[in-house]
């Protein structure tokens, strides 16, 4: 196998990459003759936005991009996306992190048709468990938005949105690929004239690889996912129902034994969002929305747990949550004004590593926004008040203001704070302390956003100060006691490029990434996040045929390795992938990738190998 490294020249790597695009958009600028389409974006203000308009970072990801890459789960879509570190700790189904644009895994909101889904236990949400194939769209905004959606979101908001129309009346999709992988897929739909039920189940099974460093044994995945989206016009109400459910096993290696040796252990996961909105137009520019919504997060361990009590018990951790969000937008000359209020009761559950906790908490917010454009300038204004009854009270704010030059350049600037109050485990765990404070995080950006009919250049700086960062502090190295206390603080600095072309039939998208994220008290770089990342896409579509090349360049980062828990630096890697699809008829159409094609061993976290080169091929068939 082969080992790509990049070398630690921050600045060179980064004007290379600058001008590699420009040199690249010169060239093929007077070429084009494609004009690109207008995206509108929700997640960013809570009512439609064109992503064009917007000064904050933030990607879109649509259905076409979902089949074009092929991905396994939701990491894999999301770790050639700029900004996005992925840490995976092993193979298919094992917990996997996202940090965006260097802030801590636990600061990215994830949401499921704008529900929350991440655990009240600890740690961020289960992005393995979440099948590409039940996922329509997904809009990510990279900075901090508690202001709109409360906790977690000082890195971003990641909000996946399910299927629900589709181009055929029913489809099926069958996949094989290396290391055993089967998958079964099954889409169906039904629309009249005002009401639509659409309907899509999933399952996968792997025998996976031996991920663990040092271990030889396979350890395999399997999940089965079922989104329902159903909806009517009665009465003038617009009802809504969403179900999304995912449920498996996962195999992976832990430590079992009082010697503190590793094990292959495997456990059982269950993730579900149900939510039932009703939407209402009380006048002509008053829209108001009610949502009632159920999330549930929960994992079974099959194996006792030997280490840590004298009566071998079960490991297992699971979130029960309800919530009320009731959102109005009201649509005046030059300004749309939204105004809601959100109630939360989450049930948090708990034996894990020696400690047991069986917890209730409820939260309550209120919250508003104007979207306003005067005299040519464009300006997003957001509050939210939280009364979190652990945490205490939180005020959360965000501005941003972008203008157009011209028909072609626009610039802009943003501002704003964010919270994540302490979870259950870091309140009642191992080292668990009741009296955590909320973390908290200041952020300022400026960016730079040139369109054009070829594409868009877009430059960004950006700046997060966060502090009363949780760290888990030994207090008695002997007895291996720890507590965890609000001592950190970090500091996230960076720079990002990114260009998109299109040009006839070929698509092109690069974006360039430098950033410094340290832990302000330490002087040390934040774990599991690089200082430098590259990922280009190129598409070229034929007559019948797509061919597809995914590009991510990673340096060296900084971890604590699994298996002999010392400091290391994982090595930095370059990995590809290579993809295609070819449609034999309007019904039947085929999808092959190869993925990591070159072949690179590399780790995105200490000690799990991440899969050598592998294969996927699939079928559709649609009628």
């Amino acid at each position: 196998m082969a080992r790509y490294n990049i070398q630690q020249k921050p600045a060179l790597f980064f004007i290379l990459a600058s001008i590699m695009l420009s040199a690249f958009y010169s060239t093929v600028s007077i070429l084009a003759n494609d004009v690109v389409e207008e995206e509108i974006l929700v997640t960013a203000t809570r009512s439609a936005k064109l992503q064009s308009e917007l000064a904050i970072g933030n990607i879109i990801i649509t259905r076409e991009d979902i089949e074009r890459t092929n991905a396994a789960d939701l990491a894999d879509l999301l770790r050639f996306q700029a900004g996005l570190d992925i840490g995976r700790n092993g193979g298919p189904g094992q917990t996997t992190s996202v940090f965006i644009r260097g802030t801590e895994s636990n600061h990215t909101l994830v949401l499921i048709n704008g529900v929350k889904m991440n655990p009240g236990t600890i740690g961020g949400a289960a992005i393995q468990n979440i099948s590409p194939e039940i996922i329509e769209r997904i809009e990510i905004i990279k900075g901090p938005r508690s202001s709109l959606y409360g906790s977690e979101a000082i890195g971003g908001v990641i909000n996946i949105i399910t299927r629900k129309t589709q181009d055929t009346a029913l489809s099926t999709e069958l996949a094989l690929g290396s290391f055993g992988s089967k998958q079964i897929t099954t889409n169906s739909e039904y629309r009249d004239q005002d009401k639509f039920a659409s309907f899509t189940l999933d399952w996968k099974d792997t025998d996976g690889f031996a991920s663990l460093r040092e271990q030889t044994q396979d350890r395999g995945h399997d999940s089965l996912s079922l989104n329902l989206r159903a909806g009517l016009n009665i009465l003038s109400q617009d009802v809504e129902l969403n179900h999304w459910q995912t449920s498996g096993n996962t195999e992976y290696y832990g430590f079992d034994t009082s010697a503190f040796t590793t094990g292959p252990l495997d456990q059982d996961f269950n993730n579900a969002v149900t939510s039932l909105s009703v939407g209402s137009t009380l006048l002509e520019q008053w829209k108001s929305n009610f949502i009632i919504a159920k999330a549930n997060d929960a994992i079974n361990q099959n194996q006792l747990d030997f280490f840590f009590f004298p009566t071998p018990q079960k490991d297992l951790v699971e979130t029960d949550r309800l919530s009320f969000d009731w959102q109005n937008s009201v649509s005046l000359q030059n300004v749309e004004l939204t105004a809601g209020a959100y109630f939360e009761r989450e049930k948090t559950e708990s034996l894990s590593f020696g400690s047991a906790y069986n917890d209730k908490t409820e939260s309550k917010a209120v919250y508003f926004g104007a979207d306003t454009k005067l005299f040519g300038l464009d300006s997003i204004i957001a509050a939210r008040y939280t009364e979190h009854e652990t945490a205490g009270s939180n005020i959360s704010w965000n501005t941003e203001f972008s203008y157009p030059v011209n028909s072609d350049l626009r610039l802009g600037i943003t501002a704003g704070t964010a919270f994540r109050a302490p979870d259950a485990t870091d309140r009642f765990g191992f080292g668990g302390n009741p009296n955590l404070k909320t973390e908290e995080s200041t952020s300022f950006s400026a960016v730079l956003n040139w369109n054009s009919r070829v594409g868009n250049i877009n430059f960004e700086l950006f700046q997060t100060d966060i502090d009363n960062l949780i760290e888990a502090v030994n207090i008695d190295p002997v007895n291996f006691i720890f507590q965890n206390i609000n001592v950190a603080e970090s500091q996230i600095k960076g720079i990002e490029l990114g260009h998109k072309i299109l040009l006839n039939e070929w698509s092109f998208e690069t974006t360039a990434l430098v950033q410094s994220p340290k832990n302000k008290l330490a002087d040390t770089d934040l774990l599991r996040r690089a200082r430098r990342s590259l990922s280009t896409h190129v598409v070229r579509n034929f007559d019948q045929l797509s061919l597809g090349l995914q590009l991510l360049a990673s340096s060296k980062r900084v971890d604590i390795d699994a298996v002999s828990f010392g400091a290391v630096k994982n090595s930095g890697y370059v990995l590809t992938n290579l993809t295609g699809s070819y449609d034999f008829t309007k019904n039947l159409s085929m999808q092959a990738k190869i993925e990591n094609l070159l072949d690179t061993t590399y780790e995105t976290a200490a000690g799990y190998q991440q899969a050598e080169r592998h294969y996927l091929l699939s079928l559709r068939l649609s009628y």
